[in-house]
């Protein structure tokens, strides 16, 4: 197994077992907690809002070693945090497992793409193809999820993914180790820290990242609540599992067939795309549509998470230097996190308040993300000429 492969195995596992995660959770903690729709976004949120400085120690702590060590060391924490997440009911209680658990999931992320990315050059598959096989995982994950929920009981979600992440850690063991940051002038974790804030300065990146951040983080109400939503509409567990895999469908055939994108598809205008897509899908599901026009919304999913992701991969990938790869994706991670936080903590409370009409938040949110895309074009631009 070529180390390509063995990358794509860890990022799938970990997307498989975030697949159960996303969409059922938060029916886990209103159902099997019977917490509110505050204290929910407290539990998935909280972590979310320090990222914008947890993430730079994460990555400079991660910088110094390799893909195989950060892997396998994050999963062990995600499976204990995850162990600890059984036992725990008090609210209180459960926002500082959540804090914890969210910090390492949400670490996992950006550094197994990042370890995918860095190894492409070894042979197939490549960086694209192997984030749509991780992507193909997540979607068995919701189906199974919603399976499991119609079938055993939503009680179950929780000990199953403790269960699942045991085998995270064997992938984590077995990923290329790599080093994640620049291997020929080693540095102190004081001075990875100093180098991952200054890269917060580069105005490419920082639009970016702020650009990217907005239109992802509106997900956030949807990430949150949906899943509620659509249940006191009357959806099953199954229909719901179908509605999330409609979106994943088109984005995994937008990642797979991305290469073939032509020329003038630049990566900041695959970010406004998204951006643009976002705008519209989340006007229209606070008037909360029926079932039909729902799946059919669904599939802007390809726009508002995979073109905005995949714009700003190859922002990082073509601008920023090999060595500053994983810093630079561990930041846009972070400021990603950071504004997610503060929509979805947000989102507990418009829930709450005024319920799905909390989608035309997300919209505004988008909007600011468009903006920022237009920004960041005309600096490229202007940076080329």
């Amino acid at each position: 197994m070529n180390n390509s492969w063995r990358a794509t195995l860890h990022l799938s596992l970990f997307y498989f077992i975030f697949g159960f995660q996303l969409p059922y959770l938060p029916v886990w903690l209103e159902e099997a907690r019977q917490l509110n729709g505050p204290q929910i976004s407290f539990v998935l949120f909280g972590a979310l809002l320090a990222r914008i400085f947890v993430g730079p120690l994460i990555s400079a702590w991660a910088d110094a070693r390799t893909a195989k060590i950060a892997s396998l060391i994050l999963a062990l924490l995600a499976w204990a945090g995850y162990l600890a997440l059984n036992f725990t009911h008090q609210p209180i209680l459960l926002a500082i497992v959540g804090f914890f658990l969210m910090s390492v999931i949400h670490a996992i992320i950006p550094l197994g793409e990042a370890s995918l990315l860095l190894v492409v050059d070894d042979r197939k598959p490549s960086f694209g193809q192997g984030r749509a096989i991780a992507s193909g995982l997540f979607v068995i994950g919701v189906f199974l999820g919603g399976a499991l929920i119609d079938t055993i009981g939503i009680e179950s979600l929780v000990p199953i993914i403790t269960a699942l992440l045991l085998g995270l850690i064997v992938t984590g063991y077995l990923m290329p180790a790599i080093p994640l940051g620049k291997d020929n002038a080693p540095m102190g974790f004081y001075q990875r820290i100093v180098r991952g804030f200054r890269l917060y300065k580069r105005p490419t990146l920082y639009l970016l990242m702020i650009s990217t951040a907005c239109v992802q983080a509106a997900h956030g109400f949807y990430y949150g609540f949906s899943s509620v939503i659509w249940e006191k509409q009357g959806f099953s567990g199954s229909v719901i599992s179908y509605l999330w895999v409609t979106g994943v469908v088109l984005e995994i055939a937008f990642l797979a067939l991305a290469v073939k994108l032509p020329n003038w598809v630049t990566p900041q205008r695959l970010v406004l795309v998204g951006a643009l897509g976002s705008i519209i899908r989340w006007s229209i599901y606070g008037f909360v549509p029926d079932l039909v026009s729902t799946f059919i919304l669904q599939n802007l999913h390809a726009l508002t998470f995979a073109a905005t992701y995949l714009g700003g991969v190859r922002v990082i990938h073509r601008d920023i230097a090999k060595e500053d790869q994983t810093l630079a994706f561990t930041l846009l991670a972070a400021v990603t996190g950071a504004i997610t936080g503060v929509a979805g903590i947000s989102s507990g409370f418009l829930y709450e308040q005024i319920g799905a009409q909390g989608y035309w938040y997300m919209a505004g949110l988008s909007l600011i993300g468009a903006i920022f895309a237009c920004l960041m074009m005309l600096r490229i631009s202007t940076r080329l000429e």
